[in-house]
């Protein structure tokens, strides 16, 4: 009898102790490279350390909220063979990536157990003639820093030459947030 009202005993206690779940979210990240095999650069996420580094700051930022879960990266991939939808908008390349999803999610390594994270451009404009993509780069990351713009041939993915004349473009910068 004393033994079936430890184990009561026993039961009670353990379930009125807080129980601590840790859930991983998995995160898959693909680079969707340009046509001449190379990644977005010249942001804040250009390198497969990169990636890591935001997954840490994340989980950093939500620790403190003690909700029970952390974001676990799973791969980094390089994804060629669709150029097309390098430096694109959001929209476009979304709904494309939907659908290609849908139809051969094996074909852009969409993982159906993970949030699937695609880059396939960082913060820049766009020419009002649509031939050139135009990144800004701080000098640094200190405020009052100079800025260079890097403008890019967006259907080879290479820098502008030196001896283009770009006089004759125009492009709208925008930026957000930070100290400029």
């Amino acid at each position: 009898m004393w033994t079936l009202l430890r184990l009561v005993l026993c039961g009670v206690i353990l379930f009125t102790l807080e129980a601590r779940a840790q859930i991983e979210w998995r995160v898959s990240v693909k680079f969707i490279l340009d046509a001449n095999g190379h990644r977005p650069s010249g942001g804040l996420i250009d390198t497969d350390q990169d990636v890591r580094d935001q997954v840490d700051a994340a989980n950093r930022l939500i620790d403190p909220f003690g909700r029970g879960y952390r974001f676990a990266l799973t791969e980094i991939v390089d994804l060629s063979g669709y150029s097309a939808y390098f430096a694109t908008d959001r929209d476009t390349t979304s709904s494309n990536l939907t659908v290609i999803a849908n139809n051969n999610p094996a074909s852009i390594a969409w993982r159906a157990n993970a949030l699937n994270y695609y880059i396939n451009a960082l913060h820049g404009s766009i020419s009002v003639s649509g031939t050139y993509l135009v990144r800004p780069i701080p000098s640094s990351a200190t405020e009052r820093r100079t800025w260079k713009f890097i403008w890019i041939v967006i259907s080879s993915g290479l820098e502008v030459a030196a001896a283009v004349d770009l006089s004759g473009e125009t492009v709208i910068a925008s930026g957000f947030g930070g100290l400029y």
